[in-house]
């Protein structure tokens, strides 16, 4: 052991009262001396150096020893900072099998008026930053002594007991990797445990090797599927995951190349007892197999040809879904049966990704073989038409159409065949569903989704617009539902309708749309929705759809009588106050609709409407300045309180801000 620190400190006098039981006045160190000792913890007996230095030591003295304390004296500020600076320079040896500790000398001089003491909480927060105990002593006074030295020879003799089991634990597990032992002999003691996966981490050849053999690759995924479930097995859980996101690349080469494991991983996703899994170990499973797709589809669609998998029997049996795995009596090739069922159950987010992954393999492979790729051959049109009929159907398929577009691109004679296939089928179904009482969000998107291809294929997908034209009527049925969500759904569309420029579809739809807008409660949804829609169509510069907007629809009037029926109070010298029934949010699309008036490029729609009287120029400087004064001062501001006969009191904001 040694003890450092700034010259006079007070090493020397701590060496000499632990050793000798003695006080000698300080005195400079010149030359390096080596104590020796026997010292006795517990039954056993240590041998201990004990290296007397000066204030700079050679660096070979330090790195033969284990045992350091940090010397410093505690009215010496510079001499706390000198063993700061020299920690960093130590900093390399401060390791599990060395002990470092923060040793306060002179300590009986704190208390002395003529002195400046570091202050405790100064030494304390530096021990505690570099985590290593800390002890103030006095040689003089012959306190702390005992305690710092055998504290110290205490901790580095436990150091040197796991030193010592780690060194027998070394030599058991290399002669199970020697003899080739199974994992569950290996994984039986949690040390050794810990020990392999560092050196299959360090990738040492021997560690490699066992853990790259077929049956411990399939021991370690027993491990891993049954130990979130089992709380016994979450040690061994944890060593299974660490190995399987770290050493995923050395495994896949076993897996792919084992029909006896990849049979196990692929039932493991087409059964039911995957829903048995934790959403955890379901995540890391999915990411695992995302990996294997992504570098061996090539193989793994060859294992799906050669070897039957088991497969949900529910969807089998059913004369719905079962026409995925057997159409007239044929069963289509097994890497399209397998492709089928995932696509099935991509309700659940995990096979979803796992469903893209393979799509995304699937096109390069496709473009580096030549050859058809499994989703071309997978009959999407017909594999969706038998998923719209199962529940969340629509949901899975307008997940996995999203991903076909991004991959292939709306251009792509796979997308344009999926929605052209069996005369729109599909579009069909979708926009009748739409039109249902129990329609979803998720058949809107999908609306969504076909409206934008077909944006970009309008030629090709001519008649898709028909299709459009004549269920127009029944999304006018559905602006003026008794049901919010389906309201929503319609104005959803609506918009889209209006930026993908159908206006012709959309056009009937805007009455109603704006009637939403005056009709509804404050703070809906709905009129974030309709602010949309105008907003696009007055800054589109198409002036049929701007006149029929301003003119026949009396748009700006609208605004205006909306205005003054849910006015506030006028003070002088007092901003606008807003009554109590409108809110921030109704008067914040109301001024942003104005603004879109004021801003649209309407040319000669504006002559002889409202917008060319001087009232709207009144109105729309009113608006557009309160609009602005919102900004520098938001409602959120006022104060609003309640009397004693429970009638609400409106506290305004005055022009500076103040109350």
């Amino acid at each position: 052991m040694i003890p450092l620190g700034k010259s006079g400190v007070g090493k020397t006098a701590l060496i000499l009262r632990y050793l000798h039981q003695k006080f000698e006045e300080p005195s400079k160190t010149v030359r390096t001396t080596q104590h020796s000792t026997i010292v006795k913890i517990g039954h056993e007996q240590l041998n201990v150096n004990i290296w007397d230095v000066g204030g700079k030591v050679k660096k070979k003295t330090t790195d033969r020893c284990n045992v350091y304390f940090l010397c410093f004296s505690v009215v010496d500020e510079t001499s706390f900072h000198f063993v700061k600076k020299m920690y960093q320079q130590l900093k390399s040896q401060h390791k599990e099998d060395n002990y470092f500790c923060l040793v306060g000398c002179k300590g009986d001089l704190r208390h002395n008026p003529n002195n400046t003491p570091v202050p405790e909480e100064v030494i304390t927060q530096f021990a505690q930053e570099i985590g290593v105990p800390y002890q103030e002593t006095s040689a003089k006074d012959n306190t702390g002594i005992s305690t710092v030295f055998n504290t110290a020879f205490q901790k580095k003799r436990e150091i040197l007991i796991i030193e010592q089991q780690k060194l027998r634990d070394q030599q058991i597990l290399e002669d199970h990797l020697t003899k080739k032992s199974t994992l569950s002999q290996i994984f039986e003691i949690s040390r050794i445990r810990v020990l392999y996966v560092e050196k299959v981490q360090h990738h040492e050849s021997i560690a490699v090797q066992h853990i790259t053999m077929e049956e411990n690759v399939d021991q370690l995924f027993d491990y891993f599927l049954m130990g979130d479930i089992d709380p016994k097995n979450s040690p061994l859980f944890e060593c299974t995951v660490l190995l399987l996101r770290s050493q995923t690349q050395l495994l896949k080469h076993t897996i792919i190349n084992s029909p006896r494991i990849l049979h196990r991983l692929m039932t493991q996703i087409t059964t039911p007892d995957y829903s048995k899994l934790t959403d955890r170990t379901r995540s890391i499973f999915i990411d695992f197999l995302q990996g294997l797709t992504k570098s061996h589809l090539n193989s793994l669609i060859q294992f799906l040809n050669r070897f039957p998998l088991d497969y949900n029997k529910e969807y089998r049996n059913n004369g719905i879904t079962g026409k995925l795995f057997s159409v007239n009596g044929v069963v289509p090739e097994g890497e399209i049966v397998f492709l089928r069922h995932l696509m099935m159950e991509c309700a659940d987010e995990g096979k979803l990704k796992l469903v893209t992954e393979i799509l995304n393999a699937d096109q390069k492979l496709s473009i580096e073989t030549g050859n058809p790729s499994l989703i071309q051959r997978c009959d999407l049109g017909n594999t969706f038409l038998v998923i719209l009929q199962i529940p969340s159907g629509i949901s899975i398929v307008d997940g996995i159409f999203k991903q076909v577009v991004k991959i292939y691109g709306t251009s792509s004679q796979l997308v344009l065949k999926t929605i052209t296939f069996d005369d729109y089928c599909i579009p069909k179904i979708i926009l009748q569903y739409i039109c249902q009482p129990d329609t979803c969000d998720d058949a809107v998107t999908f609306c969504i989704h076909l409206l934008s291809v077909h944006k970009d294929n309008q030629a090709s997908l001519l008649p898709f617009h028909t299709i459009l034209v004549s269920h127009s009527h029944q999304f006018a049925q559905l602006l003026t539902s008794n049901s919010l969500r389906l309201r929503h759904a319609a104005l959803l569309l609506t918009e889209h309708l209006i930026k993908l420029s159908y206006h012709s579809i959309a056009l009937p739809l805007l009455p109603a749309s704006l009637d939403l807008f005056f009709s509804e409660p404050r703070g809906n949804v709905i009129h974030h929705l309709v602010t949309s829609i105008f907003t696009e169509i007055l800054s589109s510069g198409i002036s049929e759809i701007q006149s029929f907007v301003i003119s026949e629809l009396q748009f700006p009037f609208r605004i205006m009588k909306a205005f003054e029926e849910d006015d506030g109070i006028v003070v002088p010298n007092v901003m606008h106050l807003v009554s109590p029934r409108k809110s921030k949010e109704y008067f914040g699309h109301l001024a942003e609709m104005v603004k879109a008036i004021e801003e649209a490029p309407l040319g000669g729609v504006a002559e002889g409407s409202v917008l060319a009287t001087e009232e709207w120029r009144r109105f729309k400087g009113r608006v557009l300045q309160e609009r602005k004064e919102r900004e520098l001062f938001p409602p959120s501001s006022e104060m609003r309180l309640k009397n004693r006969q429970g009638s609400v009191i409106v506290l305004p904001r005055m022009n500076n801000g103040s109350k």
